[in-house]
């Protein structure tokens, strides 16, 4: 039975993973995933590495805090060094392994908060399934079959 609960656990999880992360819906939740690139942040989060985010608040933010600051298209994954400002509007930020500060960011770019990193797991998301549907497809498919699979064995 608890082999079970792990296999439909896993499952679950990882069909959710896709279709967030595939139909873009991290932008309505209060959470996000990011597949982490570069080295800017080892040895704590590294190159491949998928970064679980909350939403959060310019009033949330503490000095000690990683938070990804929008850039743009993408994200950077910093540590909040310190907080400038009246009401600590502007940010210094910086990269656990770079030898220099960030520039200075407005609190407001800081849209999440970084709560824990999951090894390797970036590398799968990083894969533009939309110009490789059949990548996404076969990983979908191999999920569902192998929680299948497992669960028909054990009953």
């Amino acid at each position: 039975m608890k082999r079970y609960s792990y296999s439909v656990f896993f499952l679950i999880l990882s069909i959710f993973f896709f279709y967030v992360w595939f139909f873009n819906l991290n932008q309505k939740f209060e959470f996000n995933i990011s597949a982490v690139s570069g080295n800017s942040m080892e040895p704590g989060i590294k190159n491949g590495d998928l970064a679980i985010l909350k939403k959060t608040t310019p009033k949330e933010i503490e000095v000690g805090n990683i938070v990804a600051i929008n850039t743009g298209p993408d994200s950077l994954i910093h540590r909040v060094k310190e907080k400038l400002g009246k009401d600590g509007y502007y940010l210094i930020t910086k990269g656990d392994n770079n030898e220099n500060d960030d520039q200075i960011i407005a609190t407001y770019q800081a849209e999440w908060l970084f709560l824990m990193n999951i090894p390797l797991l970036g590398y799968l998301f990083s894969i533009n399934f939309l110009e490789k549907p059949l990548i996404f497809f076969l990983i979908t498919m191999t999920s569902i079959l192998s929680g299948l699979i497992v669960a028909n064995k054990k009953l």
